[in-house]
């Protein structure tokens, strides 16, 4: 069967934050998410057997920086791109932007 263009699910979230440490306590003792990796910036949790779900990274203002999604194959994430470059819209980066992802834009 040829390849749609089909998100399977929901990979992560990255979020901006004045206070990364806060942020983390926050993550960590009240939504009982796991710290994965920490840097000086940035900060990986999950709550699922992957490696991040909730990406912090430190920041002048909070809010959402970007979301991942999950293609289920090389195909289908060749054929979202071609989806997204027939709509219009631009490709911020021709390879992931965050740590720890094999595959994207």
């Amino acid at each position: 069967m040829p390849a749609t263009g089909t998100i399977t699910e929901m990979g992560y979230v990255a979020l901006r934050t004045r206070d990364l440490s806060a942020s983390i306590t926050h993550a960590t003792n009240i939504l009982g998410l796991r710290l994965n990796d920490d840097g000086s910036k940035k900060a990986f949790l999950a709550a699922q057997d992957v490696h991040h779900e909730l990406v912090y990274t430190e920041s002048d203002s909070d809010g959402v920086d970007h979301f991942g999604l999950v293609a289920g194959n090389a195909d289908e994430l060749a054929a979202i791109r071609e989806k997204v470059a027939r709509g219009g819209w631009s490709i911020v980066s021709e390879e992931p932007i965050e740590d720890f992802i094999e595959r994207g834009f």
